[in-house]
């Protein structure tokens, strides 16, 4: 299930970006389905209230598909998408609560040294601050170019966090030489298991 929901994932981005650019509604209507459907099988998510929230965003694209509903629709997966990440990193920048990242570092290496427990605070701000700007991009494109929209939301975004992760990588093995960190194949592991609600 795990594997579904990942290839339904990525095959939402592609798709959307296609049907922008050859502008076909029926792809964009799919694409939005792949994404709804890639949340209803994640294992975590609740069986009942999963579907009755896919069956019902389905209902609303099609039925707003005769006014290109599916292309307004296109807009909300990544404000939300972002919104979402921009929370996840935010709140626990919060007084009294620990930076996601310091928590996840904690929880593979146990005790963190006061600058290593610096650093991954300034990374937790640094994602926020990344998020918060895909959040307003992923509002305001819509209304400079569509394609511009779906160039960034589909594409540049995606690429970008993958740099993000590995030229941090590379950073904090330069920035603290002395310390143990996994290979990066292993990072990227940790990362992807990361449950987030447990922080």
């Amino acid at each position: 299930m795990k594997s579904l929901a990942v290839g339904l994932a990525l095959a939402y981005p592609v798709l959307m970006h296609v049907a922008v650019i050859w502008n076909l509604p029926l792809l964009r209507l799919l694409a939005l389905c792949c994404l709804t459907a890639a949340i209803v099988v994640v294992p975590r998510v609740r069986r009942v209230g999963a579907w009755l929230l896919a069956l019902g965003i389905v209902a609303a694209i099609v039925g707003l598909s005769k006014w290109d509903g599916a292309r307004y629709a296109a807009y909300l997966p990544p404000i939300f998408i972002h919104a979402l990440l921009l929370w996840v990193f935010a709140r626990t920048l919060q007084p009294g609560k620990e930076p996601l990242v310091t928590a996840i570092g904690r929880s593979v290496r146990g005790s963190l040294s006061p600058d290593l427990t610096q650093y991954t605070r300034q990374v937790t701000v640094m994602w926020a601050g990344f998020f918060l700007l895909l959040l307003v991009l992923s509002v305001v494109l819509p209304f400079v170019s569509i394609y511009a929209w779906s160039l960034c939301t589909n594409v540049l975004n995606y690429g970008l966090i993958a740099a993000i992760l590995v030229i941090e990588f590379f950073f904090r093995r330069w920035r603290f030489p002395t310390h143990h960190h996994h290979n990066l194949f292993g990072y990227l592991r940790i990362v992807a298991k990361t449950n987030v609600r447990g922080f």
